[in-house]
């Protein structure tokens, strides 16, 4: 994210996307450090959890973003759920989903084009490469079709008219998977966006965000952190700023990663686990 010191792209950027880079990304702004021996800080932490990892009868407790948020909000809920099989398959909020994510990945690779161009690769992508995408947009008639275009063409522009071009410096990396270990416990996070890459100083560089296309709610500064720990104990230092945006609104949850807000996810985590 330190790569262009200025948001003064060889572009003319939209109010919002102005704002976007100059508060959010904070292109040009200072890099906090790491204090030393926050990792290890956080792997004593997660560490606590084996008491009650100890008794899982699997290899590996794998905890996602989902399973943390599901179990945190409602145990009995949690529990329910997972006793039952999971038929798998899409319906069209996740369709729409997986549509504009792949839509605006084709628009920083390929920039330029027309927005339903994105929207109609993407969907030709996701037809040949996810089986059960292609499964539902098979079934479905031409209409549930028409919702599934213009809801995803709507998410795209909305990103592109909020979000500053990426610039390759930036190293943007999209739908990015991470993972991090302690003991039994995995921690699996799969995040929309990264920019930065780790220092070897251990100045903070990175950025995530996640996009959301409805309203925000407290829920998601939760999640935007479990993104920071999971990136932070994969690569050895925390990310600047980790942040859910809201492309309904152009809000994002306050992306300041502390290392007081990475303990208490820690903590969420063993509480999660146990």
């Amino acid at each position: 994210v330190t790569g262009v010191q200025t948001c003064a792209l060889p572009i003319l950027l939209t109010p919002a996307q102005d704002r976007t880079c100059t508060e959010l990304l904070a292109i040009g702004g200072p890099r906090p450090y790491a204090p030393p021996g926050l990792v290890d800080e956080l792997r004593a932490i997660l560490a606590t959890a084996e008491p009650a990892t100890a008794r899982w009868t699997e290899r590996t407790l794998y905890l996602s973003k989902s399973a943390l948020t599901s179990i945190t909000n409602c145990e009995a809920s949690f529990k329910d759920t997972r006793s039952r099989p999971w038929a798998g398959g899409k319906f069209l909020a996740t369709a729409v989903g997986d549509t504009a994510h792949r839509a605006i990945q084709l628009a920083h690779t390929h920039p330029n084009r027309p927005v339903i161009d994105y929207v109609h690769h993407a969907i030709a992508s996701l037809r040949g490469s996810d089986p059960k995408f292609e499964e539902y947009y098979a079934a479905t008639d031409l209409a549930t079709q028409s919702d599934l275009i213009t809801a995803s063409v709507s998410r795209v522009t909305s990103f592109l008219d909020s979000w500053p071009p990426l610039h390759p410096a930036w190293e943007a990396r999209f739908e990015e998977n991470i993972q991090a270990k302690v003991g039994k416990l995995i921690l699996s996070a799969r995040v929309d966006l990264i920019l930065g890459r780790p220092r070897s100083t251990g100045q903070q560089s990175m950025l995530i965000a996640d996009w959301k296309s409805g309203s925000l709610h407290d829920g998601h500064e939760d999640e935007a952190m479990f993104y920071a720990l999971v990136a932070t104990m994969r690569f050895g230092v925390p990310p600047y700023r980790s942040t859910v945006f809201s492309l309904a609104s152009g809000e994002y949850t306050d992306p300041e990663v502390t290392p007081d807000r990475l303990r208490e996810t820690a903590h969420r985590v063993v509480a999660g686990a146990t």
